[in-house]
């Protein structure tokens, strides 16, 4: 791929993220995105059939930050858990405009595959120590499915944020506590056994 046309890909995929801020995906238009990229209509049908195909090439751009894959923290997975879902709930309008808001294309589960993706792309570029040092991902690697396994992770976490953001009342510490409480519950499952 040439820089220019990266840079295109690139100016086009963050457009459509900063529209999905403010509204559904339904409700943008090709006319909008390029209005928003500052480009005409013929540029966007260079790089794109449709407002899906470029829909399909933001969702990488979104589920890095959602499942918070460029600047994970190897010690705690918790952690790690906690800011995926504080970046949810920050950019709540985001996350309703692509999970929720559509009754025309189904991203939840484009979303999913996305994180996926993006999770085996981090696991991949991790080095044994790293992998060892990271709960999560060493649960995947020595799941009998690492695949089925990563995509069943990014399903629950995709599904909680669902729920999340649906909640009016929620707040970080809210989310805190929840998952706190969970994790020594699920732990005191996995002891019990």
């Amino acid at each position: 791929m040439q820089q220019a046309e990266k840079r295109m890909r690139y100016i086009l995929t963050h457009s459509m993220v900063e529209l999905l801020n403010s509204m559904a995906f339904e409700k943008i238009t090709i006319n909008l995105i390029c209005e928003q990229a500052n480009i005409n209509r013929s540029s966007f049908y260079r790089y794109y059939e449709n407002k899906y195909d470029l829909l399909t090439d933001s969702l990488p751009v979104i589920t890095n930050n959602l499942f918070n894959l460029n600047d994970i923290n190897q010690n705690n997975d918790l952690d790690y858990i906690k800011q995926s879902f504080h970046w949810a709930i920050s950019h709540k309008k985001l996350v309703k405009n692509i999970i929720i808001s559509n009754e025309q294309y189904n991203t939840y589960l484009d979303l999913i595959k996305s994180a996926s993706k993006s999770v085996h792309q981090t696991i991949s570029s991790l080095s044994k120590d790293e992998l060892n040092n990271n709960q999560i991902f060493k649960t995947f690697l020595n799941s009998p499915d690492p695949d089925t396994s990563i995509e069943m992770f990014c399903g629950m976490v995709t599904g909680i944020i669902q729920i999340l953001v649906e909640k009016n009342n929620i707040d970080d510490v809210k989310i805190d506590s929840l998952i706190d409480y969970y994790a020594v519950k699920i732990n005191q499952l996995h002891f019990s056994n």
